[in-house]
């Protein structure tokens, strides 16, 4: 509904709230502009069964979706202690499964909250919390600002990088906090004209 109003469109996730979500999928190309307010708790199962027979490459996902705001002072998260405690990088005895990521080729295919061919975006004023292994990420996205974002996951969690871009130009991020237990910040497949300004960073392991 809101991609296909020909008026700018809001949706708004109030205070106060918590709705518990399951894989979902924004996508345009869209009519006007779209702004997405999270004043409350956006929160994924915290078990990860509930992936099975699905996609566990993508949660939050938006796609194609141009002119779009996020925000509102809200926490997004991922809930990711149960898929630490069963990774295979944290016991070796356990098996390998795929948790909410982006592929190693750099598509699209998910983590906390990905952007994929998304220009003109913002995303400021949000906390992201504990995803299940990368927290956010711009694939082949042209024109974005991340402003007083705040990452977090503990610095034992595997692969939790904060924030991925891959295939991406033009991208801005300021006055943002990431701590997790990866890259704060990595940048990969030729993404480029990326600035990086008053950035604190830790426990992971740098901007790459």
């Amino acid at each position: 509904m809101a991609c296909s109003s020909k008026v700018e469109s809001r949706i708004i996730i109030p205070d106060g709230s918590y709705c518990l979500v399951k894989p979902i999928s924004l996508g345009g190309h869209c009519h006007s502009k779209v702004t997405l307010v999270i004043s409350g708790s956006i929160v994924a199962p915290s078990d990860p069964d509930v992936w099975d027979n699905k996609d566990t490459h993508k949660w939050l996902y938006f796609h194609s979706v141009d002119h779009l705001t996020v925000e509102g002072g809200g926490t997004i998260d991922g809930m990711g202690q149960r898929w630490w405690a069963t990774s295979c990088k944290t016991d070796p005895k356990n098996p390998c499964r795929h948790a909410p990521t982006v592929s190693t080729d750099g598509e699209a295919t998910g983590l906390v909250i990905t952007f994929h061919r998304c220009n003109n975006l913002v995303v400021k004023n949000l906390m992201i919390v504990n995803g299940q292994q990368m927290q956010m990420a711009f694939t082949t996205c042209d024109t974005v600002a991340v402003l007083h974002v705040s990452v977090f996951s503990p610095a034992s969690s595997p692969n939790t990088d904060g924030i991925h871009i891959s295939e991406s130009t033009n991208v801005e991020i300021k006055d943002t906090t990431v701590r997790t237990g990866d890259d704060c910040i990595s940048i990969v497949s030729n993404s480029s004209k990326v600035q990086v300004r008053r950035i604190v960073c830790g426990p992971g392991h740098g901007i790459r």
